[in-house]
């Protein structure tokens, strides 16, 4: 299982690393999985990836496979440029570590253009997918990226779309997405365990949106409201609205 943020809006970068470096250490919070021994004893070191948008909206995507907290690469980012950016950190349940495996998956699909998936959960059961898509990795949550995209077309609202494909999964511990496209991102929450861990948090103030798996109180003076369970928030990228769904 893993660990990711999205912030949209005006944007302090240093603590947003700081921020998704410290989930990643497991230093945050006390959830169901560090429960016995202890903050710090559930790590997410395998791997991870960072979207953006690029000062003409276009998707900028790294990947690393170290550990983000072991890996200096992830302080260039400190100094980003950008009004809306995506930090996952991985924990392999399915899939070895491998480039292919690592978050984000992207795809410039026909129907929306460019389309990104970031993943935090099991799927146990399989998952099926249309034969266009072909698979590059072994994780599920690839597996879920493109049965999502053979489900996209002009008849119904994505986030429709993203609500029955999170239902359709019965066998999960957690399956929370990010998946963005060319025009908006949408954050969808579904867990049947854990929902210490897998509840995502919203904080919105009057500069910035930021959506994450764990409080950041790295930020100071920020509230946070938990999100529903089967719910999807939907931001806009160019002005960064947003709206909930059910």
């Amino acid at each position: 299982m893993c660990r990711m943020l999205i912030a949209a809006g005006i944007l302090d970068m240093n603590k947003l690393v700081d921020g998704i470096i410290s989930m990643a250490k497991d230093e945050f919070e006390d959830h169901e999985y560090n429960k016995e021994k202890g903050r710090g004893s559930y790590t997410n070191r395998q791997g991870w990836g960072v979207a953006y948008l690029d000062d003409k909206g276009k998707w900028v995507v790294e990947r690393s496979l170290k550990p983000i907290y072991e890996d200096s690469e992830i302080d260039k980012f400190r100094d980003l440029k950008t009004k809306l950016v995506i930090f996952h950190a991985r924990m392999k349940t399915k899939g070895v570590v491998a480039y292919e495996n690592t978050h984000p998956f992207n795809v410039a699909d026909p129907f929306i253009g460019e389309t990104i998936l970031f993943h935090n959960g099991w799927i146990k059961e399989d998952i099926t997918f249309e034969d266009k898509f072909k698979i590059k990795g072994d994780t599920d949550s690839e597996q879920l990226f493109y049965s999502l995209l053979g489900k996209l077309n002009d008849k119904k609202p994505i986030e429709d779309v993203i609500i029955n494909e999170l239902d359709s999964y019965k066998d999960i511990t957690g399956n929370n997405i990010i998946f963005c496209t060319e025009e908006n991102s949408y954050i969808g929450i579904k867990y049947k365990e854990a929902p210490i861990y897998y509840t995502m948090r919203l904080s919105e103030d009057k500069d910035s949106l930021i959506v994450s798996s764990e409080e950041l109180t790295n930020i100071p003076n920020r509230k946070w409201t938990n999100l529903d369970n089967g719910e999807v928030v939907k931001i806009n990228n160019y002005d960064l609205s947003f709206s909930k769904f059910k």
